[in-house]
């Protein structure tokens, strides 16, 4: 038995499927949805992991910087701000992009207050975020 999964950003439609069931990590704690589920609105925890289970061999990994559900019987909306799926991640490319924005902020050539340290931030949590979830996927 599936239900429908659809997970919004801002900017975009991100996953649109039919599920068997879907992980998230909650502001309250972890819990995961099936089909027939009663109705529920939800937090989900700020820079967590959101698993989607397609069928017993496929899952999807997504990256979420908080958000909201709404859990429905048969459907499930996910919706943030930001979403990135884990495949899309290269940690290799991450660390290569940091230590480029590192040795410019060594030599002065960017300051604090630039929408590249803004930048440097974000790489930063995604590197720390995919050393967390490594033994994953």
């Amino acid at each position: 038995m599936c239900f429908k999964l659809n997970i919004v950003s801002v900017h975009r439609n991100v996953f649109f499927n039919n599920i068997k069931y879907v992980r998230f990590q909650g502001e309250q704690g972890n819990f995961s949805v099936y089909p027939k589920h009663s109705y529920l609105f939800t937090l989900i925890k700020y820079r967590s992991l959101l698993t989607v289970i397609q069928n017993n061999k496929f899952h999807e990994y997504f990256y979420v910087l908080g958000g909201i559900t709404e859990i429905q019987p048969n459907y499930v909306n996910v919706i943030s701000n930001y979403f990135i799926n884990i495949k899309n991640l290269n940690i290799k490319s991450l660390i290569s992009k940091k230590n480029i924005i590192e040795d410019k902020f060594k030599e002065n050539k960017i300051k604090k207050e630039s929408n590249i340290y803004i930048e440097y931030q974000k790489i930063l949590d995604k590197i720390k975020f995919l050393k967390s979830i490594k033994n994953l996927y």
